[in-house]
């Protein structure tokens, strides 16, 4: 069954789902060319979903009698932000953010490090309609966020105190596996850190290390970035019973 994420030009009435995006109307009329009778999915950011059933499609509009309407269960029990150093191929990145997206990622932050070459982003409007594609594809009814960029620094571990921080580096004795044993706090709020193409400066790792933040190694072999963030998404999901 096809899903979409609705605009805000469009209506959720009691029986009917009024369609006027013309993303959606595209996608439905010339795309995948579908025909009245067939089910949909729509959904609007809250957590649910509706099947629908089309009744008259047109160049202006689709129109779909609500046949029922359920609550997503496709959301991690755990909130995980990924802060993902920007990375000098921007595909890379748009990598991170759709496997990460598939994965359950909440949100995530452009991280801006010592080593951070690529310091802009493609339009956030193309960024932002792949988290939503990424969605629909996966079944996620939640788009995840897009933060703005933030320095791994001072503020952002002030922002974010309380919460547990990764961040996985190929030169740290401690193994991930160590960590998992050794770690007893109920995870609640989780942040991965992933540094660039050159990783994390020294000067980094020991002012992350000084702020109770958590390092370690992913392996014996170095990863590329986007490797790191997409094994680290995975591990998450294996550690609080998703996998």
């Amino acid at each position: 069954m096809h899903r979409f994420f609705l605009a805000q030009t469009d209506k959720i009435l009691d029986e009917k789902v009024l369609v006027y995006s013309p993303e959606i109307l595209h996608q439905i009329c010339n795309v995948l060319k579908l025909r009245m009778g067939e089910h949909v999915a729509f959904m609007n950011n809250s957590g649910f979903e509706w099947e629908v059933c089309l009744s008259e499609i047109s160049s202006n509009s689709v129109i779909g009698s609500i046949i029922a309407k359920r609550t997503c269960d496709t959301e991690l029990s755990v909130s995980v932000v990924v802060a993902q150093s920007m990375l000098k191929n921007p595909e890379k990145f748009e990598f991170v953010l759709q496997k990460g997206t598939e994965l359950g990622m909440k949100s995530f932050i452009p991280l801006i490090t010592e080593r951070t070459e690529q310091r802009f982003l493609h339009k956030k409007e193309r960024l932002e309609r792949i988290l939503k594609e990424s969605s629909e594809q996966c079944g996620r009814c939640i788009i995840p966020s897009l933060l703005e960029p933030q320095k791994f620094g001072n503020n952002f571990f002030e922002e974010n105190k309380g919460k547990v921080i990764f961040v996985p580096h190929p030169d740290s004795d401690v193994k991930f596996s160590d960590l998992k044993k050794k770690l007893k706090k109920v995870l609640s709020e989780v942040i991965i850190c992933v540094g660039p193409e050159g990783g994390f400066s020294q000067k980094e790792i020991e002012f992350a290390l000084g702020r109770g933040v958590h390092v370690f190694s992913l392996g014996r072999r170095v990863l590329r970035a986007e490797t790191a963030s997409v094994v680290m998404c995975a591990l998450l999901n294996e550690w609080i019973g998703e996998m």
